[in-house]
């Protein structure tokens, strides 16, 4: 064999190499295709969840805000029952005092009407 079939016939078996390179690279590109697919379609599904997590948090917002507001509504009418029934208290206890001021001035004034006869 002379110099240049020798140079032909590893030219040969260089393009074969590079042949199966080049598969091999095209392989691992399609591989590498399919993993951004598969990295974007995960993306996708986490912005689609997150956006409906924040939706049910909203509606759970809205409603411990509507729970809230009753609840200061309650809190209100029972504070405005305790205040009618602290008014009402003072004004027994007024009315009592005024009775017994009244029943102790009617003992005395029976004892003094005693005495004096």
């Amino acid at each position: 064999m002379t110099n240049l079939e020798q140079n032909i016939a590893q030219l040969i078996q260089d393009m074969a190499t590079l042949k199966h390179d080049i598969g091999e690279v095209k392989t691992e590109v399609h591989e590498v295709k399919l993993d951004i697919a598969i990295v974007k379609e995960q993306q996708k599904h986490n912005r689609e969840m997150n956006e409906h997590e924040h939706q049910e948090m909203m509606a759970r917002i809205g409603v411990l805000e509507v729970a809230d507001r009753e609840q200061r509504g309650v809190l209100n009418e029972h504070q405005g029952i305790i205040n009618k029934a602290d008014g009402a208290s003072k004004v027994m206890s007024i009315l009592v005092r005024a009775g017994w001021g009244l029943i102790v001035s009617a003992v005395s004034g029976l004892a003094v009407y005693l005495l004096m006869r």
